[in-house]
């Protein structure tokens, strides 16, 4: 593991990396699409609770983390569709 990067973050750039690609072969279209979806929460987490990338564990989402991720996301997009 890079000693600078989380099991979390390493893992995140395997899955992006090597297992979407080669074992599921979705299209770079769909891998894009999630990146998007994780630099988001990336952000969110960092905005939110001060959690720097290397940082994140697995343990960092839990329920409650996930559910206000949500409901940032749900604020933030609504004021760009009204």
């Amino acid at each position: 593991m890079n000693k600078n990067m989380s099991e979390f973050m390493e893992l995140l750039e395997h899955y992006f990396t090597v297992y979407l690609p080669s074992s599921v072969g979705v299209s770079p279209n769909t891998i894009t699409s999630y990146k998007y979806a994780f630099k988001l929460l990336l952000r969110f987490l960092g905005e939110k609770y001060s959690l720097a990338p290397d940082r994140i564990t697995f343990a960092d989402l839990n329920y409650e983390t996930i559910t206000n991720f949500l409901e940032w996301l749900r604020c933030c997009f609504a004021m760009h569709f009204e």
